[in-house]
Formats: structure tokens, C-alpha cells, sequence
């Protein structure tokens, strides 16, 4: 938990929140949509991020032990897609439409050495085109590039202070049905059933 009680993001999450308010300050009214995706692409996630092109996308990539107890080097990759008719276009950009080429320099400048606050420092690891089949079909380009970050997990007795959660709420439903063989449902309406056990009961706790 955080200060006053307030529940804290998983570690995860907070570089990922991080590096997608960093990708809005570098590329400010130029991007349709900036999110998140799962690490392995489809032709579903490739149509998906498609029809909102140009745009940049964001998946955590696993990790590596570093030896020490709790602390793992993780990977995230950020992804710069463009969707216009011409390949050439899609990386060079237009007048009127940014390319991948630039919005690569741009997360650059903004992600390399990025401070995640209480978390760590993202650093810049690789880049290249991402030849991703899907993604060739469907006439887009993707410029990828992976950053690291080192991690410190908490200890196992102070981790589930941070996913506490509230008490869950109880909704309890007692449902009688009509018979099948009754042809006027409003008399059936008015009798009294409740001395009856109920034809069926629902219990669901939520949030």
C-alpha cells in the first residue's frame, strides 16, 4: 500500500505507465493512440493497432535473473507503427503524417535514461524494423525498440501490502419462474409465492 492507504500499481505497470506518458510528451498531437499490447503479435493485435496508425505501442518482453534474490533485469518493447500506402512514406513520413523513422528518434530522446520514480532507470538496449509477417500483409511498417530496466521485487512479507484490496460486495438474488404449462402469466403474477422455496438462487461477490 502506499501512503494513506492508497493501493499501489504493480512494479510492472508503473514502467509501462511511465514509458507511455513519455511517448505523449515526445510526440505531442501527432499520434492517433499510444497503449499497451501483448508481447507475442497476431494478425489480430496487427489489425488492431493498424486502424490507428500512426501510433506506439507498448509490451513487456520477460526477463532475466541477475543472481540476486528478487532483483531481475526486465525488458519492455515499444513499437512505432505507421499504416500509409507507400512503404517508403510509412517510414520517411509525409507532409501531413509522421513516419516511423522520426517517431523512433523521438522515443529515443525521451526513453533512453528515463528515471521511473522509486523504480529504476530504463536504458536502451536494441532497435530495429520488426519484419512482422501480419503486419507486411496488411501494408504497415513497425520500428521496434527494447529497453531494460532493473527491478527490485519486495520481500514476501511486505509484497501483499501492495494488492490489498477492498471488501468485496454481496448481491443475493431469489428468482421464481412461471410454469411452462400456464397461459396467463398476470395471475401468476398476483398470487403470493413468498412461503415457497425460490426455483433459484444467485450469490456473486464483486468489487
Amino acid at each position: 500500500m502506499g501512503p494513506g492507504g492508497i493501493l499501489t500499481a504493480p512494479i510492472i505497470s508503473q514502467v509501462e505507465d511511465a514509458i507511455q506518458e513519455a511517448i505523449r510528451r515526445a510526440l505531442p498531437g501527432v499520434l492517433r493512440t499510444t497503449g499497451t499490447i501483448p508481447g507475442a503479435w497476431d494478425v489480430e493485435v496487427a489489425q488492431r493497432v493498424l486502424q490507428m496508425a500512426p501510433s506506439v505501442w507498448v509490451s513487456q518482453e520477460g526477463f532475466t535473473g541477475t543472481g540476486q534474490p528478487r532483483v531481475l533485469d526486465w525488458r519492455f518493447g515499444v513499437y512505432a507503427v505507421a499504416s500509409m500506402g507507400y512503404e517508403e512514406d510509412r517510414r520517411r513520413g509525409t507532409p501531413v503524417e509522421i513516419g516511423t523513422y522520426a517517431m523512433t528518434e523521438r522515443i529515443i530522446s525521451f526513453l533512453d535514461s528515463l528515471i521511473v520514480p522509486g523504480v529504476g532507470t530504463l536504458q536502451l538496449q536494441t532497435g530495429r524494423p520488426q519484419f512482422i509477417e501480419p503486419m507486411i500483409e496488411l501494408g504497415g511498417t513497425v520500428e521496434g525498440l527494447l529497453f531494460g530496466i532493473r527491478l527490485q521485487f519486495p520481500r514476501p512479507d511486505t509484497a501483499a501490502q501492495g494488492v490489498e484490496l477492498s471488501d468485496f460486495r454481496q448481491f443475493h438474488g431469489d428468482w421464481d419462474f412461471a410454469p411452462m404449462t400456464s397461459g396467463r402469466w398476470d395471475e401468476w403474477l398476483a398470487q403470493d409465492h413468498s412461503g415457497l422455496e425460490p426455483d433459484a438462487q444467485d450469490d456473486v461477490a464483486g468489487p
